[in-house]
Order: C-alpha cells, then sequence, then structure tokens
C-alpha cells in the first residue's frame, strides 16, 4: 500500500539530490516520472556534460526510492498537491503523449529517449515537472515549483 493513492486524487512533486544541484520529478499514484541527460548509445554528452540525451525515466514509486542515483544517498521531500480526477488524468496523458512521441531506450525498460536535449540551464528535469503541472493544472501556471 506504500506510495499508493487509489482514488486518484494525489500528485507529488518529488525534489532531492546528492549534488549541489538537486533532482525534480512526479510521482502519480504509484509511478515515479522522472528525466536527466542519459547516455545512450550512438548519443553524445557536451558541454562538459551539460548537455545531452533527454530520457524519460518510468518506474515504480518504490524502485525509484531505492535505486535512484538521485535519492540513494539522499532525502528527498516530496510536495503532495491534491488534485481532480481529472487534473491527475490531464498530467498521466501529457506523459503518456511523451512516451509515444519517444523512443524506447535500446538498453533500459521503462526508459524512453525523448527528441530534444537535455540542457542543465533551461531544459532540465524541474522544467518538465512544471510542463506536465501547467498541462494538468488550470492553476500551477501562477506558481513555482518550492
Amino acid at each position: 500500500m506504500t506510495y499508493s493513492d487509489p482514488k486518484g486524487l494525489e500528485v507529488e512533486v518529488l525534489v532531492g539530490g546528492s549534488h549541489w544541484y538537486e533532482h525534480a520529478a512526479l510521482r502519480i499514484d504509484g509511478t515515479v516520472y522522472s528525466n536527466g541527460r542519459y547516455r545512450v548509445p550512438g548519443q553524445e554528452l557536451s558541454s562538459f556534460g551539460m548537455v545531452g540525451p533527454n530520457v524519460l525515466t518510468v518506474q515504480n514509486a518504490s524502485s525509484y526510492y531505492e535505486t535512484s542515483d538521485h535519492c540513494k544517498t539522499c532525502n528527498t521531500n516530496g510536495y503532495v498537491l491534491n488534485v481532480t480526477e481529472q487534473e491527475q488524468e490531464r498530467i498521466e496523458q501529457f506523459y503518456q503523449k511523451l512516451i509515444n512521441s519517444s523512443s524506447p531506450h535500446p538498453n533500459h525498460n521503462g526508459w524512453y529517449v525523448m527528441d530534444d536535449q537535455y540542457r542543465f540551464i533551461g531544459n532540465n528535469c524541474s522544467s518538465l515537472v512544471v510542463e506536465a503541472l501547467n498541462a494538468g493544472l488550470p492553476w500551477y501556471h501562477t506558481m513555482s515549483l518550492p
């Protein structure tokens, strides 16, 4: 029952990190949607590793907390947003559209290589969380991540 939201009325923004910067992801029910610059065969990181393939990872929440490089050695803070079923559905549809328009990662199940480039400054993990929340929550555009 851990990390479960059977009524579909809760979304959690996850923020944590073990480096001088932190990572943002979104948990909906028992699934965590996260993205970052990960190695993809045939695609290189550039700008000293600050730019690279933008990979969406979709995994079980308990697995994310146990295995994620962002969570193994740090405290991840969760910010729960109580949402309607329709709002949650719109956020899930946002991620499903990303998955449908991406290519499966050749080496990892549940990883999807998106068409755009991840940029440490600009197009990063927090910007994707903001896009997802803006897609599902009409009131969210007036707020910002903690």
